[in-house]
């Protein structure tokens, strides 16, 4: 059977709308003030694009950023925070 639903971990990020085309937000719930980076990788692992942001205060933050250039395919975006890893996720290009 299925169990209770229960809130993701704190280290949840999530892309919206995934698949997508070139306009992407990235969702996260800062603990702490701090500088955040993104980073997409494509299937190889090789770092595609990067982007950083300072978050002053512990909050629910959005990111959002548009790209005409990505190809279609599968990336993996990685979301840390002062240079330590919190969370990843995989993100679909389409066309």
């Amino acid at each position: 059977g299925f169990g209770p639903y229960t809130l993701p971990p704190a280290q949840t990020v999530t892309v919206f709308p995934n698949p997508s085309w070139c306009q992407i937000s990235v969702f996260r719930q800062a603990q702490q003030p701090g500088t955040f980076d993104l980073a997409l990788y494509d299937i190889t692992g090789q770092m595609v694009r990067e982007w950083s942001t300072f978050i002053g205060q512990a909050q629910e933050y959005t990111f959002q950023f548009q790209d005409y250039d990505l190809v279609p395919g599968t990336y993996s975006l990685s979301v840390s925070q002062d240079g330590v890893l919190i969370g990843t996720s995989l993100l679909v290009v389409i066309r």
